[in-house]
């Protein structure tokens, strides 16, 4: 769907309520921050983590009994200027800036990589379910 990540959840409820799918047999795929850049997750339920396209989505179905799958994207790295305290509206705004913005050469290579992991992951759940895609894809 085309709309803005933290309005995720009205795109998400409005496929379950069209498909009648199970949320079991929903995969959302999201960035996360908190994953170092390349590595993948998947998990069959859990918390928004901070994510606002998680949160529109968990508060959309108001449940996060759903399969997410995470392709990490690391974190800024530290600037020195960045050593200076500063207030929790300028952190946001860094990683705002930092999830919105471009990567390099060397981190294209890495995330085309992962996407390619990743959509090995999907198959692997699609066919042999989510207990599968963790012991073959959370390992790595």
């Amino acid at each position: 769907p085309s709309t803005f990540v933290n309005l995720s959840g009205q795109a998400a409820a409005k496929i379950v309520k069209q498909t009648k799918i199970q949320l079991k047999d929903l995969l959302v795929i999201c960035d996360d921050i908190n994953l170092p850049l390349g590595k993948i997750r998947i998990k069959p339920r859990g918390s928004e983590g901070g994510h606002k396209g998680l949160r529109s989505i968990i508060k959309a179905l108001e449940t996060g009994d759903f399969p997410r799958l995470r392709i990490g994207v690391g974190t800024p790295q530290k600037r020195a200027e960045e050593d200076k305290p500063h207030s929790c509206k300028q952190e946001q705004g860094m990683l705002s800036k930092y999830v919105l913005g471009r990567f390099n050469r060397k981190e294209i290579k890495i995330i085309n990589e992962a996407v390619e992991e990743a959509v090995s992951c999907c198959q692997v759940w699609a066919e042999e379910g989510i207990a599968t895609a963790m012991n073959k894809f959370n390992r790595r």
